[in-house]
């Protein structure tokens, strides 16, 4: 839940003073920051656990072993908050000192600045052009995706609300939950959720899927050889058809019928099972050292 139309969003960059520490990490090692023990000092990621956008955001900080905090918000109620802290309803949004930065895209983009390795774009002039077009490309087909599950998704307000406030203890969870089906309201009408809308979204998955499933049969990756951006964001956008276990956030056991359904229909595509390695074999832990809820 982030565009609040099925675009880009535009990154706001505020320079920082001065050169950031260069991380020289590989994904496997431990987080590391040069102010890791001031946790004041740290990256803090605006997201929700649920959602495709701020997950590219965690990705990219996890890939690249940047210990961060990770601030997280409950669909609905996040909107005054964001409103007043960044001037938008959209996640993810992460501040880094005097850097501020309100898209995936843009966080992207500052962290293969800030801690180039290991490193998520290429560097021939080329294929840098290929990962960014086709970040946009799979950003565009991941409003139709989010529109498509989120249609058999929402159906059960008590399964949806539950997974949406995941994390949350005690008297929040319960009154989020009890709340939701107003939420869920909100959430059709700003997503233009419909059955009309999801049928048509429904084709554009598809195509998305055919496509990544061609376009990553001769190296297994959507540019060049190795993993980038593109996968990152393309994997990211299309999680949905699958769940990953590696995915951050779940959903309660057994799934609600029509949450089933949507993953059924998707097992057997080979882009489905393209998305699974990526998440084995690219996603890794978490690099946040804290949690604020």
């Amino acid at each position: 839940m982030t565009a609040p139309s099925p675009c880009i969003q535009v990154g706001i960059i505020i320079p920082v003073h001065g050169q950031a520490a260069r991380s020289q990490l590989h994904s496997g090692e431990s987080p590391l920051n040069r102010n890791a023990s001031d946790q004041t000092a740290l990256p803090v990621l605006y997201q929700f656990r649920l959602s495709m956008y701020p997950e590219k955001a965690r990705w990219a900080l996890d890939y690249k072993r940047v210990a961060h905090v990770r601030h997280n918000l409950l669909p609905g109620p996040h909107i005054p908050f964001m409103l007043r802290r960044f001037g938008q309803k959209s996640t993810p949004a992460l501040t880094a000192g005097e850097v501020t930065l309100t898209s995936s895209n843009a966080i992207l983009e500052w962290l293969e600045a800030e801690h180039p390795q290991p490193p998520l774009y290429p560097q021939d002039a080329a294929q840098r052009k290929a990962v960014q077009a086709m970040i946009e490309r799979y950003d565009e087909w991941g409003v139709h995706v989010r529109r498509a599950l989120f249609h058999d998704l929402l159906a059960d307000a008590d399964y949806a609300g539950e997974a949406f406030a995941q994390g949350v203890s005690g008297w929040r969870q319960r009154a989020y939950r009890l709340a939701f089906p107003l939420t869920r309201i909100a959430m059709r009408k700003d997503m233009d959720i419909s059955a009309a809308s999801a049928k048509a979204s429904m084709a554009q998955v598809q195509y998305a899927m055919d496509y990544t499933a061609e376009q990553v049969a001769d190296t297994g990756y959507l540019v060049g050889d190795q993993f980038t951006a593109a996968d990152l964001t393309a994997a990211t956008c299309l999680h949905c058809v699958c769940a990953p276990a590696e995915y951050p956030a779940v959903y309660r056991e057994p799934k609600s019928a029509r949450h089933q359904a949507f993953l059924d229909r998707w097992a057997s595509h080979p882009a489905t099972g393209w998305v699974q390695r990526m998440y084995r074999e690219h996603r890794g832990s978490s690099s946040a050292v804290r949690n604020i809820d």
